[in-house]
């Protein structure tokens, strides 16, 4: 299974536009301003998916975890995209 996605290297074409697309209809019945979607850096599958619909914001998260709630990796600060 690809870790960048729920569905694994055996997804359908369609599936994540199928998806989107529903999470749009979404946003627009709850009138929420924006929606944001978080993917691995090297998902490029996922990426050129994203990137019709949204432009990258040029941010990237970082996590700081409660050192006493340390996670399995061992890591208390990480950089991810």
């Amino acid at each position: 299974m690809d870790a960048g996605s729920p569905f694994g290297t055996s997804a359908s074409p369609g599936v994540g536009q199928l998806l989107i697309d529903e999470l749009m209809a979404e946003m627009r019945a709850q009138r929420w301003s924006r929606v944001y979607r978080a993917t691995r850096e090297n998902n490029y599958r996922a990426r050129r998916l994203y990137d019709k619909h949204a432009q990258h914001s040029g941010f990237l998260r970082y996590v700081i975890e409660n050192p006493e709630k340390r996670s399995a990796s061992g890591s208390t600060f990480r950089g991810l995209t």
